[in-house]
């Protein structure tokens, strides 16, 4: 449907002009395959961590269980059999990926990315994420896995945090937020290939960690192929290459080209020329902090909607619906199959009903999902559930990530990297995306000893409170930015470093506004 969508498509909202610029959608199409190593990493820990030769490996053999019951009750792979120690170790494995995730996004991330580039970042990931896999995979000891999957974290911190940055700014404004989608859409398939991996139960439990190296050879060789950011190039005077580069990307006239260059050029100035003292205290100034705010928030809702917690530890639902074997391994690939379609649904309205109304459905399924799980898992008789039951819960638990993906999954990716200046935008995102992983630890490393203490289906009503906010929180905090310029977020925000101009004529997307204020622009427009 990318390109056989006619202007009478229900797929008009995605701008049908804007996917006639072919070499956009490849560009960011093939640098969106770095998604599939983060989205890999994520899945894989479900089923590598309950393989029976792990848990021989680092819980009876590391000494987390020395009662009687020890070596059936490490094999068991059930949180409330397991030892206290174990869960604390589960959980210190399954967060160190989100710790590394976190120091690289805040620390390393921000200056490899300003100083060398976004293409740069995205190959420091990928080699940094292919070490800590090694590490992880020669482990034998929980110490040793927990460096391995750090590092491994930090490499994919800082593809997570290119990944949008780049996207974003190689895409014209009426498709940036389904080309920045793309890396939830990679991500699910990502998810969807780490659970494919764990289907096989004779496979060794390293082999499903061994497999994110692949998409980050491809991304790593791939890279060389494609070009810069032109906002980057143009921050560092590279005028000519900038040109170049989106003559490359664009199908329009060399006038509309040389006209949004001119823009991008006259927005960077205008920054510089106000950023002569550049710090991390400019988070801070009148039209930022708010930014910063949204963009915290956004990240730290994304992860309290409890998405990794279904991801990292889905089997649990199943086992405790009496779905264990290979009938969890395929309730978790089926979940993960929901994610797909509800990315493809995002890309189809993203851009066609705005952020606001598409995380506000995406809440409403949320909560709907997961308080139903609840309520089937306290409701149901004393013992092991009913078949029907069981797969009554991984139909929840489909709808669940179905819901996630349809606007929770890639908007607080896309909205961050469109709403910050570029004197901001660094230090913008590494907060934006530290405080994500650094939630998203916390609720790994949390989860399996709240689960030992109230139980998988009392954590579900947890949830669904915290989902519940999120929709409260994007009614009163989020202006819509759909159709709006990157160099037009000041205005929206309330800051005066760019004169506003909420939509100009280069030949690109919808015609200009009229008369019509950024701020009546971004008013609610709930269509779903």
């Amino acid at each position: 449907f990318f390109f056989g969508a006619s202007s009478h498509s229900p797929f008009v909202g995605l701008q049908v002009r804007s996917w006639m610029h072919l070499q956009v959608v490849k560009v960011c199409g093939f640098a969106a395959v770095g998604a599939l190593f983060f989205g890999i990493d994520l899945s894989n820990w479900a089923g590598a961590s309950n393989k029976e030769d792990f848990l021989e490996l680092f819980c009876w053999g590391g000494g987390f269980d020395l009662t009687p019951e020890g070596h059936a009750n490490c094999l068991s792979g059930v949180g409330s059999r397991q030892s206290q120690a174990w869960a604390n170790a589960v959980g210190l494995m399954a967060g160190a990926l989100q710790m590394g995730a976190a120091t690289a996004s805040l620390v390393v991330a921000p200056i490899v990315s300003d100083q060398f580039g976004r293409k740069c970042c995205l190959w420091t990931g990928c080699g940094v994420g292919t070490a800590g896999i090694t590490v992880a995979c020669l482990s034998r000891t929980v110490q040793v896995m927990v460096v391995g999957r750090f590092v491994l974290g930090m490499g994919a911190g800082l593809v997570s945090y290119g990944l949008p940055m780049y996207t974003s700014e190689v895409s014209p404004k009426d498709s940036r937020g389904a080309m920045t989608s793309l890396f939830q859409l990679f991500t699910a398939v990502g998810v969807v290939i780490g659970a494919v991996i764990n289907v096989p139960r004779r496979w060794p439990w390293w082999v499903p960690f061994a497999v994110p190296v692949v998409p980050a050879g491809v991304l790593a060789i791939g890279l060389l192929f494609l070009p810069e950011s032109p906002r980057w190039l143009l921050k560092q005077n590279r005028y000519d290459e900038a040109m170049a580069v989106l003559t490359y990307l664009r199908s329009d006239t060399p006038e509309a080209i040389h006209s949004e260059l001119e823009e991008i050029e006259s927005a960077i100035r205008q920054e510089e020329a106000a950023a002569a003292e550049s710090s991390w205290l400019d988070l801070c100034a009148a039209g930022v902090w708010q930014r910063v705010g949204v963009a915290v928030g956004l990240q730290i809702f994304q992860q309290l909607t409890g998405i990794n917690i279904v991801v990292a530890f889905g089997s649990l639902f199943f086992r405790s619906a009496g779905l264990t074997g290979d009938k969890a391994i395929l309730g978790t690939l089926l979940t993960s199959c929901g994610a797909l379609a509800g990315i493809v649904l995002l890309l189809t309205s993203i851009d066609r009903f705005g952020r606001r109304s598409v995380l506000l459905s995406s809440s409403t399924v949320l909560f709907a999902s997961i308080t139903t799980a609840g309520i089937i898992g306290v409701t149901a008789p004393a013992g092991p559930m009913s078949p029907t039951l069981g797969w009554i819960m991984i139909g929840d638990m489909i709808l669940f990530q179905f819901g996630f993906a349809l606007g929770w999954g890639a908007i607080p990716w896309v909205y961050p990297s469109e709403i910050f200046t570029l004197r901001t935008k660094a230090r913008g995102m590494a907060v934006s995306v530290s405080a994500q992983f650094t939630t998203n630890f916390i609720v790994v490393y949390g989860f399996p000893n709240v689960n030992k203490v109230i139980g998988i289906y009392n954590v579900c009503f947890v949830l669904a409170g915290f989902i519940a906010l999120s929709g409260v929180f994007v009614l009163i905090f989020l202006p819509e930015t759909m159709g709006i310029a990157l160099e037009d977020m000041d205005a929206l925000f309330g800051s005066s470093t760019v004169p506003p101009k909420a939509e100009r004529t280069m030949g690109l997307g919808p015609p200009p506004v009229g008369s019509e204020s950024i701020e009546e622009q971004s008013k609610p427009q709930l269509k779903l």
